[in-house]
């Protein structure tokens, strides 16, 4: 499984009546905190899950405490002890990223059901979804209401505003119109971005259910928290370099998808270089759809940042940055986008930009193929 690793508050962050949670909006680009992630946080630190039990955020854990700890031996409880001694007798792999993917397999709706069958779910990197068992979602459904874990989050809302807007507030917020014209086109996925107040390490997880569009989710860890208990670790411009890499995902992908008979040659050929590969073979983006997924989002983010923050960023240490991991094209593909943007007429969308990019790929990897192309960082 691959790991990496917004102020406006939610109005709805507890629906009413019947209707137990609501998500947050897709593609808000901000960072929020998911009851659901923490619902399930709070059911594996009640089963002892070293992952989740520390004391960074002392207050905030007394309170979790305060209230859930009665329900140490609920059904879900010990379901997750007996998951958790499986998983360990049979050597299979579970880490701190399997709780928020289990939490946003759930829909945030009254009947706490997977958003799809285990067997439904297709390419979502996460090989441990078949533990969304119906059985387990009963548990978890019945966990809420047993627990009054509802009373809890809603005692908590004012907590996760500050926690968010001490973050949101201080983040470059992105002009989210402005890609959206830049592409020309919808995206095509729904991103999310999570503040895991719980958890100490970060990841990046995706849902795809049949029939919905692909949601995608990075979630931002905590490791220190200051004397209010808002989080304190955060470096504002890493976070928005993640939320605008994973937006433009958003973007590019269906493009590329789309062409994909013109570009999986040359992608071959590119990722086939002996160096190259070397640089790439343990990296997601080591396979050719990654590879070009990959070029067109960091040169997109590049030409976005330099534009929007040029006091925080150097245009020739960010090319240079990618040229060092593999990305020896880069230049060329930033100077092809700028170019095709000032033929607005030509290039409407990033579609029609695809067949340029293409043939770039074309040159590159005729270039490698004939020990032509030296990397900068080889020179």
């Amino acid at each position: 499984m691959n790991r990496f690793f917004g102020i406006v508050y939610m109005v709805t962050l507890f629906g009413l009546g019947e209707k137990v949670l609501s998500q947050t909006p897709a593609n808000e680009l901000m960072l929020r905190v998911d009851p659901r992630v923490e619902l399930l946080c709070i059911a594996f630190r009640l089963a002892d899950y070293p992952e989740v039990i520390d004391t960074l955020n002392s207050a905030y854990t007394q309170r979790i405490d305060a209230h859930f700890q009665k329900y140490k031996n609920h059904p879900l409880i010990e379901d997750i002890r007996l998951l958790l001694d499986s998983v360990k007798k049979h050597d299979i792999e579970f880490g701190y990223w399997d709780i928020p993917a289990i939490a946003i397999h759930i829909r945030a709706s009254a009947d706490w059901t997977p958003v799809a069958t285990a067997d439904q779910l297709v390419d979502d990197i996460w090989d441990n979804r078949t533990w969304l068992t119906p059985r387990r979602m009963e548990l978890i459904r019945a966990f809420y209401y047993d627990s009054d874990a509802r009373r809890f989050f809603d005692d908590e809302r004012d907590y996760y505003a500050r926690a968010e807007a001490s973050i949101n507030h201080r983040i470059m917020h992105l002009q989210k119109t402005w890609l959206q014209k830049y592409f020309g086109m919808a995206e095509s996925e729904a991103y999310f971005a999570i503040l895991g107040l719980q958890l100490r390490q970060g990841a990046y997880l995706r849902v795809n259910a049949p029939h919905e569009m692909r949601q995608t989710f990075t979630l931002f860890p905590c490791t220190a928290f200051d004397r209010w208990g808002l989080p304190a670790s955060l470096d504002s411009l890493q976070i928005i370099r993640s939320i605008l890499h994973e937006y433009i995902h958003a973007f590019v992908n269906q493009a590329v998808d789309a062409y994909e008979s013109q570009w999986q040659k040359p992608a071959e050929l590119i990722l086939a270089d002996p160096h190259l590969w070397s640089l790439m073979k343990d990296a997601f983006y080591n396979n050719p759809r990654y590879l070009v997924y990959e070029s067109l989002v960091r040169a997109t983010s590049i030409i976005y940042l330099t534009r929007h923050h040029p006091e925080l960023i150097s245009l020739e240490k960010e090319i240079t940055a990618q040229e060092k991991w593999g990305f020896y094209w880069m230049r060329e593909t930033i100077r092809l986008l700028e170019n095709c943007e000032k033929e607005r007429n030509r290039y409407s969308d990033f579609y029609s930009i695809m067949p340029e990019v293409c043939r770039l790929l074309e040159l590159v990897s005729g270039r490698m193929r004939d020990g032509k192309y030296v990397s900068p960082n080889r020179q």
